[in-house]
């Protein structure tokens, strides 16, 4: 459904007859996810009323989705160990590793972090993130020169880039002769 008062609403078709659960907005973006269907657990909507069926990064029920901090953050209530999935543009996912092996019901952005609660736990209904892009990013391992080209090469120990493939990056060097008078 969509409405632009909050009272008088519009049935929409949506990309999937899944049993949806949650959804957020961002940077012109609808983002919704969902406790069923076949890899098709996430749609997507620039306007709110047309959606496209996108593929989750596992099979789980997805029930929360958040957006902070330059992504859409996905929590579900099933799953072994991979109960987080993340996205910076909706579309393509990533599993990520939860806190513990709770249901995950809900998660939030504010003030630099996000917040999930869980429906069970015991003593741990509570899992929180604090992903910086700055403190968190890639940093140069080697950077090699030999005729004029330089080859950058990445590592990465933050879990958000856990098991990810760093890219390797071929510079060529210009050499320019600058006179100054």
């Amino acid at each position: 459904m969509t409405n632009t008062d909050g009272i008088t609403w519009t049935i929409r078709t949506s990309a999937v007859n899944n049993e949806l659960r949650g959804v957020a907005y961002s940077n012109g973006l609808f983002v919704a996810v969902a406790s069923t269907g076949s890899g098709n657990r996430v749609m997507t909507s620039t306007d709110g009323i047309t959606w496209t069926a996108r593929t989750s990064a596992a099979g789980n029920q997805w029930f929360g989705v958040t957006y902070g901090n330059g992504r859409f953050v996905a929590v579900a209530n099933n799953g072994t160990g991979n109960r987080v999935m993340t996205s910076v543009n909706g579309e393509t996912w990533q599993v990520r590793t939860s806190a513990a092996g709770n249901q995950w019901h809900s998660v939030t952005y504010g003030n630099g972090l996000f917040v999930a609660v869980a429906l069970d736990g015991n003593g741990n209904r509570v899992m929180t993130s604090s992903y910086s892009a700055v403190a968190d990013a890639p940093v140069i391992s080697s950077a090699p020169v030999s005729n004029n080209e330089a080859i950058l090469s990445f590592t990465q120990s933050a879990s958000a880039f856990a098991g990810v493939q760093l890219p390797t990056l071929k510079l060529q060097i210009a050499k320019r002769l600058m006179v100054v008078e």
